[in-house]
C-alpha cells in the first residue's frame, strides 16, 4: 500500500519536472494555453453581429430591413426579382414624397398660429360696472371771475347776446359766422400742422379747442373750484332701492367737462334683471350757470366702463339729455384673447400693478403720447395732466407752455394723426369686459314733480340761486332742463363669453403628424425608435471601425465560434498542449492542472 503510493508520487514528481523543463525551454514563446487571448476577444468580436457575420453598414441595413415594422423595407429586402425590388423601392419613394408634402402642409398651417373664436353663454349674479358722470358745462358762470382774463375774454366774445341783428336787415347773418371776428391768436397760441390743404378750421371747433387750452392752464385747485360740485350735482342716488352717498364717488377732471365723478363698488351685485335692481341717479345740472357761448346744450355726459379702468368720457362716453329720464340696459360681454404666438395682447394684471388702473388701449395711447412729447419736446402736454395726477404718475419736466414747446407739441400731434408716429405697444388687452348698451328715454319730470324737485334743491343752494330758480317756477320747460334722471341696470343676467382658442392645438398637431407618417410609410412611435437605434448602431460601428485595425475574416469567425460554443474553445486550447501532457486518447492528464 505504501509502495504504491511512493510510485504514484514519484511519477507525479517526474511529470512536474518535465513540465517545468518545458516552460523553462519555452520561456520566450507563448504558453501552451493562450491565457491572454480573452483580452482580445471583445475587440475582435465587436466586429461581428449576433449571427457571427462581419458587421458592415450594408449588414446593419439588411438586418434593420428584416426586423423593422416600417412598411416597404421588408418587401424590398425579401424580393428576389429585380423588378420586384424596383417596384417596392418606387412605392416607398412615392410614400416618402407624399409624406413630405403632407407634413409641409401641416407644419405650415400650424405655424400660422391662427385662432378660432368660440362664443358661449353663462348665467350668474353680475357686478354693476363703474359709472362716470360729468356736467356738460365745465365752468360755472358765477365762478368765471376766478379764471384768467384770456378765458373771460373768450367767453365774452362768444356770448350770443352780443350777436343781435338789427331788425331792418333783410337777411340775418348766422350766429356762427360772427365768430370770424374773434382773434384766437391773441387768446391762446396754437399751431395747426394737420391742415395740409390750407382749409380754414371750423369756428365752433376752434372755440372749443381754445377754451380747453386756456382752461387747462389754470391750477388744478382753481379748475375744481370753478366747476360744478358733487353736492349740487347729485340730488338722488340709489342702488337696488338702497341709498348711496357722495362718499361712494371719486373725483377727477377732464379738459372738456371739468369736474367728473365716478361711482363703483364691489358691493353693487345685481341679483335680478330690470330697472329696480340697478343704479338710479338724479342730477341737477344748474343750467343757469352755463357759459352760453361755450356750452351749447343741456344735460350730462356719462360713461359706463369696467371697474378700476380709467374713464375717458370725452372719447368713450354718451350724452343724456336734460328733461328726460334715460334708461340704459346693459349686456355684459367677456373677451379673452390669446397672446403670443397667436396674437398680441397686454396682460391686464401686470399693467394694473404698475399704473394703478386696469389696462385699456385708450389709457396706453395717452401714456405713449405723453412719453413721446417728453422725449421730443422736453415737456408734457398739459391737456392730460389730470390723468397723471389721478394715477400718481409724475414727470420730471414742466408743461408745454412756451412758444417753442407748443410748436413741438403741435408738430408731434400732427405726426400722430398722420400715422408718422405710432404706439405699437398699445395692443388690445388679453382679458376685457365690455358692456352692450341700449338706451330708452321719456319726458321727465312732470310739471308738478318739477316743483317738488325745485324745493328739494333749494335746501342745498344759496338763497340767491334758489330765488333765481324759483322765478322760473311757471316755466316748466326751463325748469325741467335742470334735471336729469338716469337708470342703469342689466337687461338680463346672461353674459356672453367670447374666447379665442388655437385653431390647431398642439395635441391635434401631433396627432395629424403621426397620422400622416403612418398613412404614407407606416411609421409609428416604436418604428421611429427603431430608426433611432439604427442610427446609433451605425455611429457605433463607424467609431469602432476607425479605432480598431482590420481582423481577418477567418479569425473573426473562429473567435465567434469559440465565444458562442465553449466546448470548441476548450478543444482548441487542448490541441495547443504538447504531446507529453496528453494521454493516449488525446486528452490531458487529469492531474495536469496541479502541475501548472
Amino acid at each position: 500500500m505504501y509502495g504504491r503510493h511512493d510510485v504514484r508520487s514519484q511519477s507525479r514528481d517526474e511529470n512536474y519536472c518535465m513540465g517545468s523543463e518545458y516552460f523553462k525551454n519555452t520561456k520566450n514563446t507563448e504558453p501552451p494555453v493562450d491565457y491572454g487571448d480573452h483580452l482580445r476577444e471583445n475587440e475582435e468580436t465587436e466586429s461581428l453581429d449576433s449571427e457571427g457575420k462581419q458587421k458592415s453598414f450594408n449588414r446593419l441595413c439588411v438586418r434593420f430591413a428584416e426586423k423593422t415594422s416600417m412598411q416597404g423595407l421588408p418587401w424590398i429586402n425579401a424580393a428576389k426579382l429585380w423588378y420586384a425590388k424596383v417596384f417596392w423601392v418606387f412605392l416607398l419613394l412615392c410614400g416618402i414624397a407624399g409624406m413630405t408634402l403632407h407634413l409641409y402642409s401641416l407644419i405650415d398651417q400650424f405655424l400660422q398660429f391662427d385662432v378660432q373664436v368660440s362664443i358661449s353663454l353663462g348665467f350668474n349674479h353680475l357686478v354693476l360696472p363703474a359709472v362716470t358722470v360729468c356736467n356738460v358745462n365745465a365752468v360755472k358762470k358765477s365762478e368765471l371771475n376766478i379764471m384768467s382774463e384770456a378765458l373771460q375774454s373768450l367767453v365774452a366774445q362768444t356770448d350770443p347776446s352780443r350777436f343781435n341783428v338789427p331788425p331792418g336787415k333783410k337777411r340775418k347773418k348766422r350766429y356762427v359766422d360772427e365768430f370770424d371776428n374773434i382773434n384766437f391768436d391773441n387768446l391762446s397760441r396754437s399751431y395747426d400742422f394737420t391742415n395740409k390743404g390750407g382749409q380754414k378750421k371750423d369756428n365752433n371747433f376752434q372755440i372749443t379747442q381754445t377754451f380747453q387750452a386756456l382752461y387747462m392752464q389754470h391750477p388744478r385747485s382753481t379748475r375744481r373750484k370753478a366747476g360744478h360740485q358733487l353736492n349740487n350735482l347729485l340730488i338722488g342716488c340709489s342702488f337696488g332701492g338702497y341709498q348711496c352717498y357722495q362718499s361712494n364717488f371719486t373725483w377727477f377732471q377732464t379738459e372738456d367737462y371739468g369736474n367728473c365723478f365716478t361711482i363703483q363698488s364691489e358691493e353693487f351685485v345685481v341679483t335680478s334683471a330690470g330697472p329696480d335692481s340697478g343704479l338710479e341717479l338724479t342730477l341737477y345740472t344748474e343750467t343757469d350757470e352755463y357759459l352760453t357761448g361755450i356750452t351749447q346744450g343741456y344735460g350730462a355726459r356719462i360713461q359706463i366702463h369696467d371697474r378700476y379702468t380709467y374713464p375717458f368720457p370725452s372719447d368713450e362716453g354718451e350724452y343724456v339729455a336734460s328733461g328726460f329720464e334715460t334708461h340704459v340696459a346693459l349686456k355684459q360681454v367677456e373677451l379673452i384673447r390669446k397672446g403670443s404666438p397667436y396674437g398680441e395682447c397686454q396682460d391686464v394684471t401686470a399693467y394694473q400693478s404698475n399704473y394703478g388702473a386696469k389696462y385699456t388701449r385708450t389709457l396706453c395711447q395717452n401714456f405713449c403720447k405723453q412719453q413721446l412729447v417728453v422725449d421730443s419736446c422736453g415737456c408734457f402736454d398739459n391737456a392730460e395732466s389730470d390723468l397723471f395726477f389721478t394715477l400718481n404718475y409724475t414727470f420730471s419736466v414742466v408743461p408745454c407752455l412756451s412758444e417753442t414747446e407748443r410748436v413741438c407739441l403741435a408738430q408731434l400731434e400732427a405726426d400722430l394723426q398722420g400715422r408718422t408716429l405710432e404706439c405699437p405697444e398699445c395692443v388690445k388687452p388679453c382679458q376685457e369686459t365690455q358692456f352692450g348698451k341700449s338706451f330708452s328715454a321719456r319726458n321727465w319730470p312732470t310739471d308738478e314733480y318739477a316743483n317738488v324737485l325745485m324745493e328739494g334743491v333749494c335746501e342745498k343752494l344759496p338763497k340767491q340761486a334758489c330765488d333765481q330758480m324759483t322765478s322760473k317756477a311757471n316755466d316748466y320747460r326751463a325748469l325741467g332742463h335742470n334735471f336729469v334722471k338716469i337708470k342703469i341696470y342689466f337687461e338680463d343676467l346672461n353674459y356672453e363669453l367670447i374666447e379665442e382658442t388655437p385653431e390647431i392645438e398642439v395635441q391635434q398637431f401631433a396627432s395629424d403628424v403621426g397620422g400622416a407618417i403612418g398613412l404614407w410609410i407606416g411609421l409609428s412611435i416604436i418604428s421611429m425608435f427603431e430608426l433611432f437605434q439604427l442610427m446609433l448602431e451605425c455611429c457605433a460601428f463607424g467609431v469602432h471601425k476607425c479605432r480598431t485595425p482590420p481582423v481577418p475574416k477567418k479569425k473573426q469567425s473562429d473567435r465567434y465560434k469559440e465565444k458562442s460554443n465553449p466546448s470548441v474553445r476548450k478543444d482548441t486550447r487542448q490541441q495547443e498542449l504538447p504531446k507529453q501532457y496528453l494521454n493516449g486518447n488525446g486528452n490531458p492528464y487529469s492531474d495536469w492542472k496541479s502541475h501548472v
